[in-house]
């Protein structure tokens, strides 16, 4: 899963080559595992190696990054078992372990960039539970949650203003040579009460 997110291939529609369906059926059966089960890894092989939940997550957002994948993630109903696996999982595993809301967050913070995923999630009350979680603690799991909030429902907490009064956002577009100038002028719009959309922090997906 990790190898295909670069697998580059300029003449096709994508930019990139899909991976075998059946490598996204077997990580689907192994996330099965973790929907219907009580268990925080996936044995692997008769020799017992263990594979985290969080690992798996992340495997299939690396696959999410190649739009090549999306389609065939789609067919599989890849949203419908990430909602399942929160809904089941919310109480034991989400709440113990730090790295897989950081994993699942940024599932669905790729995910949530293709339209038709994005409106499964907000069907789904995803929002409400990706602000329940307890992220103060963490800064890397605070911005994989913001992240896919951000998508989801845009930034609803610009300071000194009312939500009623944002008509917009001023998108900073930039190339990475021009990075730290870029930050400048977002800041300072920023402090001019300007909302802006800049990628430095809140750019994932394809």
């Amino acid at each position: 899963a990790f190898l295909s997110s670069n697998d580059v291939n300029q003449s096709n529609e994508f930019g990139s080559n899909p991976i075998s369906p059946k490598v996204i059926s077997k990580i689907l059966d192994v996330v099965n595992t973790f929907i219907n089960t009580e268990t925080q890894f996936y044995k692997y092989n008769e020799g017992g190696y263990l594979i985290s939940c969080y690992n798996v997550l992340k495997a299939l957002g690396s696959l999410a990054r190649n739009e090549a994948n999306m389609k065939e993630l789609k067919n599989n109903g890849i949203v419908k078992k990430i909602i399942e696996f929160i809904q089941n999982r919310k109480d034991n595993l989400l709440e113990t372990s730090d790295r897989t809301v950081e994993e699942l967050s940024t599932m669905i913070w790729i995910l949530s960039f293709d339209q038709d995923c994005k409106n499964e999630f907000l069907s789904n009350g995803i929002v409400e539970i990706l602000k329940g979680f307890n992220v103060k603690d963490s800064e890397s799991v605070k911005r994989a949650v913001d992240g896919a909030l951000f998508i989801l429902i845009g930034n609803q907490n610009q300071n000194h203003q009312s939500r009623s009064n944002i008509k917009g956002q001023v998108m900073i577009s930039y190339c990475w040579a021009q990075k730290e100038k870029a930050r400048g002028i977002a800041n300072y719009l920023q402090s001019k009460n300007i909302p802006i959309w800049i990628d430095i922090e809140q750019m994932e997906g394809s």
